[in-house]
């Protein structure tokens, strides 16, 4: 019988590797999403298997559902309204999509042995993490994680850490952690391929090859050569530069000085609620809280006005939504912080060279200067914040007006809040408001 697909040679590493986890692509036309739809197809002849094929959205879905209708010839039966192939032995493959942050929570209590992201860099960490949790070995077959990817997307940054930072391609690296006393060793491997890899679309479309090769520079590394270093954009506020150099100058100094609090108050769902602290231009400490309501997170600012001997007016609280209660209950007690209302009029400031559509684009402009000018230090490893700093776009209009993308935007793209960014922003800010508005007593 004729085979339905023939991998060529750089597919069947991929497909052969038995590391836990795998990212393969990098580049465009390399061949990434047959090796995950195919590599599904491996262990068919056992009847408890299951495989999952992922994408972030269903039009995107249905392209690799089309190219899954050579399975017939394996005399798989296929079921449209729930997406998924039965084999003869009762194997099962299943499609899925995660469209929206949240989705990824449908998934749970899934097992799966074969789970297939393709385009992981369009999913966020989130989706990532519990859609895989879905991997679990019931039985004697081996569970395997399969991702493509090329370099962009809302999860570059997460992607790049996990598969690419440190790592040499095409070497396994491993990782121990602890379960109820028993030690997990999982591999996991990035094995890079590009269209020069892709006989086949080479001699069948070299036009593509054409295209890929007048893209502009940037573009033209990332999806030709699978540049994973290539990602920040035109309109992005904060740049890879800009959060390393902080880091840098966190080892040139730590001066003492009086602590800033910037609080970003969850406001639904999962969100967190975010404490930044600020000393000497420098982030020491980043403190999360979660499903706490809002007289929790007003006792412990006050026990940190109290026995931390934090100032009161050195402390910033954005009061939008349920914000604003914890600013009351604070201010209840005596305590006079600063009220921060992103949606407000940016304070006048003398110098000023632009405009700002409202307080908050002010706020994070403030902080991206003070990253620009070397001012600002990073004291902490904090990928999260990191990630949610490099994920935030701007404007500039003819008329030297700059708008920061919205928070509910930034959310849309990224599948989470910036709770951790805009507490750091808040506290950087604090010094203004001080400066500005006449001190309360407390």
């Amino acid at each position: 019988m004729e085979p339905i697909w023939k991998p060529q040679p750089v597919q069947t590493l991929a497909l052969e590797s038995e590391c836990d986890e795998v990212l393969f692509g990098g580049a465009k036309g390399g061949g990434k999403s047959d090796v995950l739809l195919f590599g599904a197809l491996r262990f068919i002849a056992l009847p408890s298997y299951k495989a999952l094929i992922v994408r972030r959205t269903f039009p995107r879905l249905k392209e690799l559902i089309d190219r899954s209708m050579t399975f017939h010839a394996l005399n798989g039966t296929y079921n449209r309204s729930e997406k998924q192939w039965k084999f003869p032995s009762g194997a099962q493959i299943v499609f899925g999509h995660c469209q929206n942050d949240g989705d990824e929570l449908n998934y749970q209590g899934h097992q799966y042995h074969y789970i297939g992201f393709d385009q992981v860099e369009e999913f966020t960490e989130n989706m990532f993490n519990i859609i895989a949790a879905c991997g679990r070995k019931v039985d004697d077959i081996p569970v395997y994680i399969r991702c493509t990817a090329n370099p962009g997307g809302v999860g570059k940054h997460w992607v790049k850490r996990r598969w690419i930072e440190g790592k040499e391609p095409n070497k396994i690296y491993a990782t121990e952690t602890s379960l109820n006393g028993k030690l997990i060793l999982r591999k996991q491997v990035f094995i890079p391929s590009s269209i020069f890899d892709n006989k086949i679309l080479l001699e069948k479309n070299p036009e593509y090859l054409a295209f890929l090769q007048k893209l502009p520079e940037k573009f033209r590394k990332m999806y030709l050569e699978g540049d994973f270093n290539t990602e920040d954009e035109p309109d992005q506020l904060i740049t890879s530069e800009l959060i390393n150099n902080a880091k840098k100058h966190a080892k040139e100094s730590a001066k003492l000085g009086d602590i800033y609090l910037g609080v970003d108050v969850a406001r639904f769902g999962d969100d967190s609620t975010e404490i930044a602290f600020i000393m000497s231009n420098r982030l020491i400490k980043i403190e999360t809280y979660k499903k706490l309501d809002i007289n929790q997170i007003s006792q412990i600012i006050i026990r940190k006005i109290r026995e931390e001997k934090i100032k009161p007016f050195n402390i910033g609280i954005d009061t939008v939504g349920l914000g604003a209660g914890v600013y009351d209950i604070i201010k209840s007690n005596g305590f006079s912080v600063n009220e921060i209302v992103s949606g407000s009029s940016p304070i006048t400031l003398r110098g000023d060279y632009y405009k700002f559509r409202n307080l908050r684009s002010q706020m994070h402009w403030h902080f991206r200067e003070k990253l620009r000018t070397g001012i600002f230090s990073l004291g902490i490893e904090d990928s999260e914040f990191e990630e949610e700093a490099l994920s935030v776009k701007y404007e500039i209009s003819s008329e030297k007006m700059i708008t920061i993308e919205s928070k509910e935007d930034i959310k849309k793209r990224i599948g989470r809040s910036t709770n951790k960014h805009d507490a750091v922003v808040y506290a950087c800010f604090v010094e203004i408001i001080q400066n500005n508005f006449r001190p309360h007593i407390y």
